[in-house]
């Protein structure tokens, strides 16, 4: 049982189990539209999201910015192992880069300033990082991961190949911030009024239904781009309103880390499962 412990915790805290998330993301993108699986796309996405998680924690160590928590704890417990994170997941990335076009690469460019001034500061008269505007914060979490797993693999894809997935960035978007509420609700102690988080405004209650909603909404439009009835994505659905409903700011670190996190996996894998069945049934 300690053994398991360690292994799911060092899958959350070393962001690998993110990276997974956003990987399952992107190969969910590929069966959806009945596509040749571009595994090159998937493992980048892999290895740049482990670095920008990575990053964007470890430079809140470095710049001594408040944190609490079981992540920043094991993350200061092991620097080195961090640092080679950081060293690995750069290479990983590196090969992959030359295989883009050159639209999907002003994509990543941009998800990328994004990603960086999320916690760095923004010089000059803005002087802050994004995550402190108000109000900002978990609507541009949603933006890149569904820029990313929606038009990245698109940009990469032949001309004409398939119709922009507007409707597939909408769903992932509300997905992405539907369970990503619950982290603002776990953080709102540490996150200054100012912010003016969903938690903040609406109180905890209010802002949980309002992740349910969205996920509502998720399942209801993944039906309509595949035009057919998702039973264990239904489940997908049911169980991730149950664990985003359980949530509260006193759950363990690794209720967030790896339950909730582990919902960006468990959608695409379950809704393989459907589309593979429907595929048979024919």
């Amino acid at each position: 049982m300690t053994f398991l412990l360690r292994f799911i915790s060092f899958l959350a805290y070393s962001n690998s189990w993110i990276g997974l998330g956003a990987a399952a993301l992107i190969w969910q993108y590929y069966f959806i539209y009945d596509l040749v699986c571009n595994w090159q796309l998937i493992a980048f996405v892999f290895f740049a999201t482990v670095l920008t998680y990575t990053f964007q924690r470890y430079y809140k160590i470095i710049s001594d910015t408040k944190q609490v928590g079981l992540r920043m704890v094991w993350m200061k417990r092991n620097p080195n192992l961090i640092k080679g994170i950081l060293v690995v997941s750069a290479l990983g990335c590196l090969p992959f880069l030359f295989s883009m076009t050159v639209t999907s690469l002003l994509l990543l460019f941009g998800c990328g300033v994004l990603s960086l001034f999320y916690v760095v500061k923004i010089p000059g008269k803005i002087g802050r990082n994004l995550r402190d505007i108000p109000s900002l914060k978990i609507f541009l979490i949603g933006i890149v991961w569904a820029a990313t797993s929606a038009f990245l693999p698109y940009l990469n894809e032949p001309v004409g190949s398939v119709e922009i997935p507007w409707i597939l960035f909408i769903a992932d978007f509300l997905f992405v911030v539907g369970i990503t509420i619950p982290f603002d609700i776990r953080d709102i102690i540490l996150d200054e009024s100012e912010k003016k988080t969903i938690p903040q405004l609406l109180g905890e209650k209010k802002a949980l239904w309002i992740a349910v909603l969205m996920l509502m909404v998720n399942y209801a439009l993944l039906t309509l781009i595949v035009d057919s009835p998702l039973m264990l994505s239904l489940t997908c659905l049911t169980l991730s309103i149950i664990f985003v409903r359980a949530s509260t700011k006193d759950s363990p670190d690794i209720y967030f880390s790896f339950f909730i996190d582990g919902l960006l996996i468990l959608q695409p894998i379950l809704l393989f499962v459907d589309l593979l069945a429907l595929k048979n049934a024919v």
